[in-house]
């Protein structure tokens, strides 16, 4: 069979590319008419991507090796390069027109206006992120890099998680300072040790400051104000990366409000000079705090630094809320959950609202590409 790049030693890996890229093209439009045609189901994505494993490196017609890496490159890439058309030119008007666009530009409308039409602008977004998940199990199953913007974005991803794990360890330093610099009783009632709990303290939050400068930003305005009371350094120090994390979703605040009542009783329980850890009001309050933060550690954050220490250290208080705040889930500086975001990923998995077809169709697919060799 007549083979186009025979002898074109220089370009055969263009080749493989390049049809990997045209059967990219095909699955967007296949993706996009199975949103506009609901019972169109030509395929399932999931079983296309766990028989898609082409053999890494194949002797082909006796002339030249080449790399199958070449053709899944080629799909995976131009699988997020549409992902990332579809998402820029999702809010241009049909009506456009392309007399003022570059050639590319203008090219890049026309294929969107053509495949496109008057698919609504929610499943444009939805076809945007299958085509993204689809690149990802392609690339893990055939070993493939995956395409550069999906791997920078996912060593952004790992980098906030990271951040936010080691920002909870800085804030719980801080939490715990605040409360020991209000209530040392509650460490011991020695002291000497009083005074080397505090040293250790703030030893502690030096060595994160230093450890993760950058992280000081996305401190809260009180937090931040207490590391440069203690580390006046910190307030000019300069890092090469802005420290502002996006924000979280907002607490609940019916459940904050509860929290902040019983923790601001507690915390007045423990302060005043005729009560103190043995007042009978104690044992209630530390264990109702315990049970609320074990339910819902994610309030604490929103707790000024001295309630949010008390919280961290109930146990402290009261040896019933020791046995409440023993849970895996009570609020706690997490080494776990750093370890976890250091783990290697698992296989991608493509959701069950990204299968609605699969990879390849039954013509000119990624699927059912004949290997090298074959019906050439």
């Amino acid at each position: 069979m007549y083979d186009p790049a025979a002898g074109q030693y220089g370009e055969t890996d263009e080749y493989f590319a390049g049809i990997g890229r045209a059967h990219a093209d095909h699955i967007v439009n296949q993706l996009i008419t199975m949103r506009r045609i609901p019972d169109f189901r030509p395929f399932d994505l999931q079983t296309e991507v766990d028989r898609f494993n082409p053999n890494p490196e194949v002797h082909y017609g006796g002339e030249l090796d080449y790399p199958a890496g070449d053709y899944t490159k080629g799909l995976t890439n131009q699988l997020a390069h549409d992902a990332e058309r579809l998402r820029s030119l999702q809010h241009e008007s049909e009506t456009t027109s392309v007399a003022g666009y570059t050639e590319e530009r203008a090219r890049d409308v026309a294929w969107y206006q053509t495949i496109v039409r008057d698919l609504p602008v929610d499943d444009v977004s939805a076809v945007a992120t299958e085509l993204d998940n689809l690149a990802r199990a392609l690339a893990h199953t055939s070993r493939t890099a995956l395409p550069h913007r999906l791997a920078v974005a996912d060593r952004e991803k790992q980098q906030e998680a990271q951040d936010r794990a080691e920002l909870r360890e800085f804030s719980t330093a801080i939490d715990r300072y605040s409360l020991h610099l209000r209530l040392p009783s509650l460490h011991s009632s020695s002291n000497a040790e009083q005074a080397a709990e505090h040293n250790r303290l703030v030893a502690r939050i030096a060595v994160l400051d230093t450890k993760n400068p950058h992280l000081l930003a996305s401190l809260p305005a009180d937090r931040a104000q207490i590391v440069h009371t203690l580390l006046p350094e910190s307030a000019t120090r300069q890092h090469g990366r802005p420290g502002l994390l996006p924000q979280t979703h907002a607490p609940n605040e019916v459940l904050l409000r509860s929290l902040t009542k019983a923790t601001d009783e507690l915390l007045g329980t423990l302060l005043h000079p005729a009560a103190g850890v043995d007042h009978p009001a104690v044992g209630p309050l530390a264990i109702k705090v315990s049970e609320l933060c074990k339910e819902h550690p994610e309030l604490v954050a929103s707790l000024p630094p001295l309630q949010a220490g008390l919280v961290r250290s109930v146990d402290a208080a009261h040896p019933r809320a020791a046995e409440n705040n023993s849970s895996p889930t009570a609020v706690k500086s997490a080494p776990a959950q750093t370890e976890r975001t250091a783990q290697a990923p698992t296989r991608p998995r493509l959701s069950a609202a990204a299968r609605p077809g699969t990879a390849a169709t039954r013509h000119g697919s990624a699927a059912n590409t004949p290997g090298p060799g074959k019906g050439r």
